[in-house]
């Protein structure tokens, strides 16, 4: 007969890290806590039109996924929303350093994202806010093609977090109005 018992060290440990899980997890969920891009926005802002003349599509798209995320219906046509999100961007690229030759050895990227709500009558439901970022990387003229490719992937990086900013202050503002 087998004297050993189905309950064994690595079973407890097992159901405890289980238990533990559940626990962070219950209290994640009691906090308000939510996953990034979800945010809560009032009911005008149930179908919305996204204004985007201009504005980098890779934006537009992740903007209107974390909407969506949000519960938020994106509609083509401006006459099916509730409200207007208008869009507009900037970016920039200035040298920050350079070395004895003057060749730039560091440069500075801004990314700049404005953006304002209207009703579908026109009501100004947000002023127009600005998110504005900045990041820096150095650079090498004997890798061209290495630094754009760098360069491209810190744009969207920044685009990111600009959606996820402009997200929040949906969020905060249209929350206190609406």
């Amino acid at each position: 007969m087998n004297s050993r018992s189905p309950f064994t060290a690595s079973h407890c440990h097992s159901w405890v890290a289980v238990a533990l899980v559940c626990l962070w997890i219950t209290l994640v969920s009691g906090c308000g806590f939510h996953l990034r891009g979800a945010v809560e926005l009032p009911p005008s802002f149930d179908k919305t039109y996204i204004d985007a003349a201009g504005v980098d599509r890779k934006m537009v798209r992740s903007l209107s996924q974390s909407l969506r995320a949000s519960g938020v219906q994106v509609v083509s046509d401006r006459e099916e929303a509730g409200a207007v999100l208008a869009l507009r961007q900037q970016y920039a690229r200035r040298p920050l350093s350079m070395d004895d030759n003057a060749d730039v050895r560091e440069f500075e990227l801004v990314y700049q994202v404005y953006f304002q709500v209207r009703s579908a009558t026109g009501e100004t439901l947000l002023r127009e806010q600005q998110v504005q970022l900045y990041r820096d990387y150095t650079y090498d003229k004997n890798d061209i093609l290495g630094k754009s490719e760098e360069e491209e992937n810190i744009r969207e990086d920044m685009m990111r977090d600009a959606v996820q900013q402009v997200m929040r202050r949906l969020e905060t503002s249209l929350g206190q109005a609406g």
